[in-house]
């Protein structure tokens, strides 16, 4: 099941799916005074990441660190990969899953920057803690 970020609550975690947040000031403006990095909006409608399938059944878990270029209307310009989950599917699900998110832009004392900002997102995958039970049992032989 999907659910909007704002329904999550920015880092609450939903078992056996993943969450996500905004993590860090950019070093670019972090000492500006009234300086705000851009954000995830957790008021609109931005979808957390899919578990991938391949991930579920292979038991992969991990944390996905990832660089977006926020522009001053709140949508990404560009992504870069800060640090792997260590699985190429958990990668991809966070990056396309960000890359269509809207942010709060960067901003000082109220005002938007014009230029692109660039924002840290870290999204986990946590696999539930008692995985269910596919097995199949023979049948009694009645002696």
């Amino acid at each position: 099941m999907l659910k909007r970020l704002g329904q999550l609550g920015i880092l609450a975690t939903i078992t056996g799916v993943c969450f996500a947040g905004a993590l860090s000031v950019s070093a670019q403006a972090a000492d500006e005074p009234g300086y705000k990095p851009p954000r995830v909006d957790v008021s609109g409608n931005n979808m957390q990441p899919v578990y991938p399938n391949t991930a579920v059944f292979g038991a992969e878990q991990g944390s996905v660190v990832m660089q977006a270029l926020v522009n001053s209307d709140g949508k990404v310009e560009r992504m870069k990969l800060a640090q792997s989950s260590g699985y190429d599917d958990l990668d991809n699900a966070a990056l396309a899953a960000v890359m269509r998110w809207k942010f709060i832009p960067a901003s000082r004392d109220g005002q938007f920057y014009e230029m692109p900002k660039w924002a840290t997102v870290k999204v986990d995958f946590q696999l539930p803690n008692a995985a269910p039970a596919y097995g199949v049992s023979a049948p009694s032989s009645g002696h």
